[in-house]
């Protein structure tokens, strides 16, 4: 039984492997023959019919219409597409997407620019079937027939010699300008678009397909609220009010070299920094130098100009705050979902993304005179040559809206004596006599004397008279890179006006000062404060050691100092501007105590659980921070730039790349409009050689029309010649033995010149839809 059992089963075992093997065979024989059908169609496709064969001429189907008109609807979609991408614009980032090896990297501007020459040579070709339908209706249905020159446009329309040939220009003149005036003007007006569009199609498409590399890509933003206003932040005067809390008031020399975090809302907080700095230069002017105090690392922008050199430089509390507004983006770009379109701008260039906001920003003039050295005498202390002790000095006027140096104030001032650098604040009167005699109330906002020692050699000092001009001015705040360290933040600002800062500026006001800068008066207090003394030596302040720390005394012995006085005097200038812009970038900075965790952690400004809506909004620039309840706030709209390659039509190229693919467009959707309208189209002279054929077929029954032509076209009346497609009954159709060829018995042929009347007589007739001919 078991033996029995075990047979049956080899038995369908081995009638389920014959049937698996059939199956099989089966499958293999489809493959085969559907591979050889493939093979078979496509030998077909490139070698065609063996022998002509009747065909039909005018067709009427859509499906057929349609698939004609292919290169119309693939150019269109193209052209969509790349108008979507740089009109709404698109950020692709540092370097285009996949492998970022230069290797890569190369190869994806190859086949960028390969798709741009693509869609050109489909831009040509759906010109080229306009061509061909506009001939075919002319050649075939047109009343007049087609003037013999423009039988090649279709050929000739891309290329500059067809406008210069005889053909285009006595072609157009083959329609009468009287009865067809209109197919002179649109044909004529159809192919020199058609070839200012095939000869901008390359460069279009270039420009639209390839992104170009931005700077200025806006990456968000948000709008911010911080304590403080213009009268706590931005003075008009600064007073003993604005030095800071009541730990700043008369310093000692371990505060002041300590830069303590703690002492940064002081406004003598920047003198070791700023001594360090300018220690560094070494009697070289700079144009620009970073500062680091700890929390903020920013720049000092400095202008030389003939009425003195001018510097300013980011406010503190503005800087601080945009610091932190770039940490919180940040946080919003790593939290935002990779569905968002924001999320490309993670791929940009990490190093060149700058946040901006625009703010006011303490900008100071600062004008030197030299004024009567001094000379030891023979009780080795530092005096006047002429007269000691109170006496009217000069010093240099600057006028509001003028940079008019012939003048000077004559201001009493007090000269004490020292064997260092010393510096002495002078009380601005509200009025000055002027060096001309006449009086103004257009006075500075702070006078110094500035005295340097000469060397042991000859012992000639230089005595400086320096006028301070210091102002708010309004400028644009930049600071980057937004990374994830924000170490290497730093805060810049420019400002709104660079040519206020041209050299050798004119008395024109444009040129010199902006009605919109606010003026500072300013304090004995304040200017005290901002550059205590450093010993018993009242005239020993900060600002003299800055000044000593620049090596002004320290030059060889045998040189006179002044000698180098214009050197000296920029120096002095341009520290002293320096220090004043610090001390005012400092004012209102105590304020932030009111709210100091939000400072300390950027987080703070956000909602306790920021959603995805927050981050979103905040990319796309549109956060507002909730206003605080109470307090003196100001709002400051910040926003952010990236750079990297990205699609946007932001310049005239792009526009002029647009108008070149939308006029193509046109073109297309109203060819596409007509044929679905007429449902006909007709294939079968769209080269140039069926047209040579056919003309062969034709023969002429009246050759005048191109006597002594063989060797040329030269004449107008050539070139004007009617042309025309028509068919005619075969004689011999109706009459087997007559020996006609087989087939409809209707013989299409090439006409020229005779007009359409003499051609009805003669037996010949316009073709019809769907008719077969030989």
């Amino acid at each position: 039984m078991a033996i029995s059992l075990s047979l049956g089963k080899l038995r369908r075992a081995s009638r389920t492997g014959k049937a698996f093997r059939s199956c099989g065979k089966a499958i293999l024989k489809l493959a085969k023959r559907l591979w050889y059908s493939i093979c078979a169609g496509l030998l077909w496709m490139w070698r065609g019919e063996l022998d002509e064969k009747d065909s039909v001429v005018l067709r009427r189907s859509i499906w057929s219409t349609l698939r004609r008109c292919w290169a119309h609807i693939v150019s269109l979609g193209a052209t969509v597409g790349l108008a979507y991408l740089n009109i709404a614009g698109y950020f692709v980032g540092a370097e285009l997407q996949g492998n970022p090896s230069k290797n890569y990297q190369g190869f994806y501007q190859f086949c960028l620019q390969f798709t741009a020459k693509v869609l050109e040579l489909l831009i040509v070709a759906s010109l080229g079937t306009i061509f061909v339908d506009i001939l075919s209706f002319e050649l075939l249905s047109g009343s007049g027939g087609l003037p013999l020159g423009l039988l090649s446009s279709k050929q000739g329309f891309t290329e500059v010699q067809y406008l210069l040939s005889p053909d285009f220009r006595f072609g157009l003149g083959g329609y009468p300008w009287r009865k067809r005036w209109y197919k002179r003007l649109a044909f004529g007006l159809f192919i020199v678009t058609s070839f200012l569009i095939s000869i901008l199609a390359g460069p279009s498409v270039a420009v639209l397909v390839i992104p170009s590399t931005r700077t200025d890509w806006p990456g968000g933003g948000a709008s911010l609220w911080f304590w403080g206003n213009d009268n706590s932040l931005w003075p008009s005067r600064l007073t003993n009010a604005h030095i800071g809390p009541s730990y700043c008031q008369q310093p000692n020399v371990t505060a002041l070299e300590s830069e303590a975090l703690t002492t940064l809302n002081c406004i003598w907080s920047g003198f070791s920094s700023l001594a360090e700095n300018f220690k560094a230069a070494h009697l070289v002017i700079p144009i620009t130098f970073n500062y680091q105090d700890g929390v903020l690392n920013r720049v000092f922008s400095l202008n030389q100009h003939d009425s003195g050199n001018f510097v300013y430089t980011v406010h503190l509390t503005v800087g601080i705050i945009l610091k932190n507004a770039g940490q919180l983006w940040y946080n919003a770009l790593i939290n935002i979902p990779t569905s968002s379109k924001y999320f490309s701008l993670l791929n940009r260039d990490r190093d060149a993304t700058t946040g901006y906001a625009q703010s006011w920003l303490p900008a100071v003039r600062a004008s030197c005179n030299l004024f009567d050295p001094f000379s030891y005498n023979n009780s080795n202390s530092l005096g006047l040559q002429k007269t000691k002790g109170l006496q009217k000095a000069n010093y240099p006027f600057l006028p509001r809206y003028s940079a008019n140096n012939d003048q000077q104030l004559l201001v009493p001032a007090d000269f004490s004596n020292s064997t260092r650098v010393g510096t002495q604040w002078v009380n601005v009167p509200q009025s000055a006599l002027l060096s001309n005699g006449s009086v103004t109330s257009d006075v500075p906002s702070a006078l110094l004397n500035v005295a340097i020692p000469g060397n042991t050699i000859n012992y000639t000092a230089i005595v400086l008279t320096c006028s301070i001009d210091a102002r708010w001015a309004m400028g644009n705040y930049q600071g980057g890179p937004i990374t994830l360290t924000p170490w290497q933040y730093v805060q810049s600002a420019v400002m709104q006006s660079p040519n206020l800062f041209a050299a050798h500026a004119t008395g024109d006001p444009s040129n010199h000062d902006d009605p919109s800068w606010r003026p500072v008066q300013i304090d004995m207090d304040w200017l005290e404060s901002l550059t205590p003394p450093l010993d018993n030596d009242i005239t020993y302040t900060s600002l003299a050691a800055i000044l000593t720390a620049t090596n002004l005394v320290r030059l060889e012995n045998s040189t006179n100092v002044q000698q180098f006085s214009h050197v000296v005097q920029s120096l002095v200038e341009i520290v002293v501007a320096s220090l004043v812009a610090d001390g005012m970038s400092r004012v209102g900075f105590a304020g932030l105590g009111q709210v100091g965790a939000q400072y300390s952690n950027s987080l703070s400004f956000l909602p306790k659980e920021p959603s995805e809506s927050v981050w979103k909004a905040f990319m796309a620039g549109t956060y507002k921070f909730p206003r605080p309840a109470t307090g003196s706030y100001t709002v400051l709209d910040w926003s952010v730039q990236v750079s990297g390659l990205a699609y946007h039509a932001g310049s005239n190229a792009y526009t002029l790349a647009l108008v070149v693919l939308f006029l193509h467009a046109a073109l297309a959707l109203a060819h596409i409009a007509y044929v679905l309208r007429t449902r006909v189209f007709c294939s079968t002279w769209e080269s140039f050689t069926s047209l040579v054929v056919l003309a062969a077929k034709s023969g002429m029954s009246d050759t005048s029309l191109f006597e002594n032509a063989g060797s040329g076209i030269k004449r107008c009346r050539t070139m004007k010649t009617e042309v025309r497609i028509r068919t005619k009954q075969h004689p011999g159709a109706n009459n087997p033995a007559s020996g006609a060829a087989s087939g409809t018995g209707q013989q299409v042929k090439l006409l020229f010149g005779p007009d359409e009347g003499r051609l009805a007589q003669a037996g010949f007739e316009k073709l019809e839809i769907g008719k077969v001919y030989g």
